[in-house]
């Protein structure tokens, strides 16, 4: 990441990656569906312009619970992944199938330690 110049501990970057985390709560008896809608996903996600990569992690205190990792350009394509990709939203559907609760993400822009800082990530 590069510093941007902005004050404060962190200094976001702007037009830099972003990581998506996307937690979700598996019903029991449709884990091997939700792997493989999420292998589906996975595999037009990474046609979308902007994808870096993703992982899916199991919690190790509470297996019901799925996080996916994505990784994106810039905070635009995974909008544009989220909001407007037909492939996502018809995926997404069948997933929820598989859930209960609702799916949650949050964008984390990548930071940068301001110079002179001992803080290192």
């Amino acid at each position: 990441c590069a510093a941007t110049g902005h004050s404060g501990l962190f200094a976001a970057t702007r037009g830099m990656a972003v990581a998506v985390v996307t937690e979700r709560m598996v019903l029991a008896g449709k884990e091997r569906s939700l792997m493989r809608l999420l292998k589906q996903l996975q595999s037009k996600a990474a046609l979308h312009p902007g994808y870096i990569t993703s992982r899916a992690y199991r919690d190790e205190k509470d297996e019901r619970r799925i996080m996916v990792l994505s990784e994106w350009a810039h905070q635009s394509a995974w909008e544009s992944w989220e909001g407007r990709s037909a492939d996502r939203k018809a995926i997404s559907g069948e997933i929820a199938d598989c859930l209960f609760g609702p799916t949650n993400h949050r964008v984390y822009s990548c930071v940068a330690a301001e110079q002179g800082d001992d803080f290192r990530l």
